[in-house]
């Protein structure tokens, strides 16, 4: 034969969860740091960003809040340490990357590929989301 199947690295995948959409979204954005710094961010917020969601669709929902950690992130040098949920819009609390913190690798974009939220017992909820390296 004259084709053979590559390993390939462009995707990780990011399993979260949360007792409700609040805590699923804040842990996605520090599941995000996590990976890429190799720590949990967090300290004091020294900035936020407010941003409309998609209405009635959690998927929507993930992918935007999680490309808008990714564009924090890598675009400004900030790093979410939270998330909140004021009704149908987020707001990311950011503080600026520290110097010494060397991203491990960059993510593109957080996709909908294999997105399915779902909802666990007691009333929390779960999604596993791939990010496009």
């Amino acid at each position: 034969m004259r084709f053979r199947q590559l390993p390939h690295t462009a995707d990780v995948r990011l399993a979260v969860y949360g007792q409700n959409e609040e805590e699923l979204m804040r842990h996605l954005a520090l599941g995000i740091g996590h990976l890429v710094l190799g720590r949990t961010p967090q300290g004091p917020p020294k900035s936020s960003h407010h941003f409309p969601l998609p209405q009635d669709d959690l998927a929507a929902r993930l992918v935007r809040v999680g490309n808008e950690v990714v564009f924090w992130l890598f675009a400004k040098g900030q790093v979410t340490v939270d998330v909140r949920l004021e009704g149908q819009d987020a707001e990311l609390h950011l503080r600026p990357l520290s110097p010494r913190s060397t991203p491990h690798f960059e993510i593109k974009a957080v996709t909908f590929h294999a997105l399915r939220p779902q909802a666990r017992g007691k009333g929390g909820l779960a999604a596993v989301l791939t990010l496009d390296l």
